[in-house]
């Protein structure tokens, strides 16, 4: 086996941190001198994970009758000729762990040609191919041939969102395998060099000084994205948003007083008709459908929450609904709001193209209830237009319109304090009192309590709606 490239000859590269140094150096270098400086991984990022190892699962059904091997037989020497010609002739191997070149890399399925050579394939929970992906596999074969493992062809398989589930899950209809040998190749050129680069960053004494930027968010959401933001100034110029909006922001930084178009504001809100039935959905949608008539990813509502507003500055009455058990929750999901929703008065949302998409699907999937549906969507009228036209905008946004930043903005209150505050780790949550899924040993001892937490969470997004309407309607009269 070659020898490791010397300057990182007691730090090896790994893959993940070839994909990290591509994406930002101050990044990988402290992933190397400074990892304690690095905030954990929450447990929307976590819940991809679990999501991932069990997409991981499957696909190795499609190779079937391979080995995992002990990762520590590997580490130290590569794949060794005398462990392949151990192996039965046929089978893969599972998490074959790499080393060559200065690179560590661990391949999802590694498949035998029969004729001495492998093909590399990797699983992917994303329902496409990804130029990270192909930066991914590149670094993989990289380090296989420089440990002397003959690469026939690169695989991707990744999740083929046409997917349907009946019954049980069928494997071979669930992914899409893609051949990506030849932009592969392309991204192998310069690549020695590039491991070079970055393991003269590595070494470095000091953390490189990297402006927050474009970067920061891709190909992924940069773990160091809470350190480096925190202490940047609120009108940093890479919060302003673009074009004429970018104005409007900067104007109000200057003043501290929130911007109001009037007449736009006062066209919005004549678009209300009473009674108002402020509607919010929480969902959940996972890699491997869960339920019968699901497709990957898609997002299955199991709670709503549900304000009715007679007259303007009018009493609340609320109603809501949370699935209870594993079964498909859509249809009773239909029939509580049917039962709450009137034939007439606009239904009130925040961000009308995800209610609406998750209307349309439900549409599709009950078409006894299609006609219905479309009436209601029909009457949806987006509280998100106003804030995403920035007709109303406080500089406490901070280029945001997001109903978690424009609600403490407008009344200076928002989640702060409740169990669960975003729909993500709502979603994760009834996933893992329902379905059980989440991480190992954590399992749910209170499960009316969470409920509750659950209810109290989507009332309060409901309750943010109506909050926010107030203010803009006294903000429309001054």
């Amino acid at each position: 086996m070659p020898e490791l490239v010397p300057s990182v000859a007691d730090r090896v590269i790994s893959k993940s941190k070839y994909i990290s140094g591509l994406q930002c150096h101050k990044l990988l270098w402290h992933q190397y001198n400074a990892k304690d400086l690095i905030p954990p991984y929450d447990a929307s990022h976590q819940a991809v994970f679990d999501q991932g190892h069990e997409v991981g699962r499957r696909a190795r059904l499609l190779y079937p009758g391979g080995v995992l091997i002990e990762r520590e037989r590997w580490e130290m020497d590569g794949l060794l000729a005398d462990t392949t010609q151990a192996l039965p002739l046929g089978m893969p191997i599972y998490e074959a762990a790499l080393l060559g070149g200065g690179v560590y890399a661990q391949v999802d399925i590694l498949a035998p040609t029969g004729d001495d050579g492998w093909d590399i394939i990797e699983v992917k929970s994303s329902t496409s191919v990804k130029s990270v992906h192909l930066d991914d596999v590149a670094v993989q074969r990289f380090a296989a041939e420089r440990a002397g493992i003959r690469i026939r062809r690169c695989l991707l398989a990744h999740i083929d969102s046409t997917y349907v589930r009946s019954s049980d899950i069928d494997n071979a209809k669930l992914f899409r395998l893609v051949d990506i040998t030849d932009d592969v190749d392309d991204r192998l050129v310069g690549l020695a060099d590039r491991i070079a680069a970055l393991a003269a960053v590595i070494v470095q004494a000091d953390s490189p000084d990297v402006a927050i930027g474009s970067h920061c968010t891709s190909p992924y959401d940069c773990p160091m994205k809470p350190v480096c933001w925190k202490a940047m100034p609120e009108e940093n110029v890479t919060r302003l948003v673009g074009g004429d909006k970018q104005v409007i922001q900067v104007e109000a930084a200057r003043s501290r007083q929130t911007h109001v178009d009037q007449a736009r504001v006062h066209d919005f809100l004549g678009r209300l008709t009473y009674p108002l039935f402020f509607l919010d959905f929480e969902t959940f949608g996972t890699a491997v459908p869960l339920l019968d008539g699901v497709r990957p990813y898609q997002q299955v509502p199991f709670q709503f929450s549900l304000h009715v507003r007679r007259d303007a500055g009018g009493a609340l009455t609320h109603h809501g609904f949370l699935a209870d058990g594993p079964a498909d929750p859509r249809q009773q999901l239909l029939d509580e709001m049917r039962a709450h929703l009137e034939s007439a008065g606009s239904i009130v949302v925040y961000f009308a193209g995800f209610e609406t998409g998750r209307l349309t699907e439900l549409a599709r999937d009950f078409p006894a209830y299609a006609p219905w549906i479309e009436t209601i969507i029909g009457r949806v009228v987006d509280l998100h237009a106003p804030f995403k036209a920035f007709d109303v905008y406080h500089p406490l946004q901070n280029g945001r319109t997001s109903i978690k930043s424009v609600l403490p903005a407008l009344t200076g209150s928002g989640y702060e304090g409740m169990a669960i505050a975003d729909g993500g780790t709502a979603s994760q949550t009834f996933l893992r009192i329902v379905f059980g899924a989440g991480p190992e040993g954590q399992a749910i001892d209170d499960v009316a309590a969470v409920r509750k937490d659950l209810e109290a969470y989507c009332e309060l997004d409901t309750l943010a709606m109506v909050r926010i309407l107030d203010v803009i309607e006294r903000l429309a009269r001054l």
